[in-house]
């Protein structure tokens, strides 16, 4: 269980992990059904928002573009539960556009994968957005049903755990793996990537090397951006330690004492 938490910790960072964390609270107050459970769900929502910002902060456009989907195809999901002529247009209008802008995202990942020249594969992320499209169709469907005859939220609840999930691995994929340059944080050159393993265990950390400058770089800790080792993290201020910490198996070890590969 712990080596899943700092697993995901390692990936997301803070601000990833705290984006998850705010949305399923804002979730669970929007199943409340009451107006403070209602102020706490755009409370805990506009949080969850400002850490997917922090988060990706080089892809959180695209986080537009999830809500775009999330908005038409929900909608459409919504309006197609009605059976009366004018809905079931205006279902048909929603989910086109949510395709289309689906399609679009693809599109333009796709283009900025060749320009990177990133050679990651894209199936599982295509697999994600599809999910992420489907989900929200059937939370706001269920919703819908709830509206008309008050049944349980199961699907509803269980819709947005997956949009949530889905959602946020989608911008960390295109964060990590498509538009991600290793660049110094104080100079803006090219970084060189220094492997490095644990001394107490087989875990291994990315540390890069910056030619200009001559010094580490390395992942903060809280907000998983690229910073002076050691030093405080210039984008979210926190003090670093001279001993790095190993998220495979907790211990701290000074940067010498990290094993090259």
């Amino acid at each position: 269980m712990m080596n899943a938490v700092r697993f995901i910790r390692e990936k997301l960072g803070g601000y990833g992990i705290g984006a998850i964390v705010f949305f399923l609270l804002s979730l669970y107050s929007s199943l409340l059904g009451t107006l403070p459970g209602m102020v706490l769900w755009i409370f805990f929502g506009a949080l969850a928002l400002a850490c997917i910002y922090a988060a990706f902060h080089s892809v959180w456009r695209y986080g537009l573009w999830l809500i775009g989907i999330y908005v038409f195809s929900g909608a459409g999901g919504y309006l197609l539960t009605h059976h009366d002529s004018v809905r079931l247009v205006g279902g048909m209008i929603c989910e086109i556009i949510g395709v289309f802008i689906l399609l679009s995202l693809i599109y333009r990942v796709i283009d900025m994968r060749k320009k990177t020249k990133h050679k990651h594969p894209l199936g599982l992320w295509f697999l994600s957005l599809l999910i992420f499209f489907v989900f929200a169709n059937l939370s706001l469907s269920d919703w819908s049903y709830w509206l008309m005859d008050k049944t349980p939220l199961y699907i509803y609840t269980f819709s947005e755990i997956v949009i949530i999930c889905s959602g946020v691995y989608v911008l960390w994929f295109l964060q990590e793996k498509i538009s991600a340059r290793n660049v110094c944080p104080v100079c803006d050159c090219e970084l060189r990537v220094d492997k490095r393993s644990c001394p107490s265990c087989d875990g291994t950390e990315s540390f890069f090397w910056c030619k200009k400058g001559e010094h580490h770089i390395i992942k903060c800790p809280s907000c998983n951006k690229l910073t002076l080792h050691g030093k405080k993290c210039i984008h979210c201020g926190r003090k670093l330690k001279k001993r790095v910490e190993c998220r495979s198996c907790g211990s701290e070890h000074p940067l010498a004492e990290w094993i090259r590969l």
